[in-house]
């Protein structure tokens, strides 16, 4: 088996997740600025990001929305 053949059967997925931001402030507004130059239609640019640091808040989203 090549390489790369290799990598796509013995890949898993490990959930881990710590209890701090999992990035800085520095790191996410690079991602979003990232976000924002991905190209769309005619230019129009119709993006909404929202961005949730609140553990509480995202915890009670996951609860009321099933894609939270």
């Amino acid at each position: 088996m090549n390489e790369k053949a290799e990598i796509l059967f013995t890949r898993r997925s490990i959930r881990k997740y710590a209890d701090g931001p999992a990035i800085g402030a520095e790191d996410l507004h690079f991602l979003l600025d990232a976000a924002m130059c991905a190209p769309s239609a005619r230019n129009r640019q119709p993006w909404h990001f929202v961005v949730i640091t609140d553990r509480p808040m995202l915890l009670h989203l996951a609860s009321i929305h099933p894609y939270a």
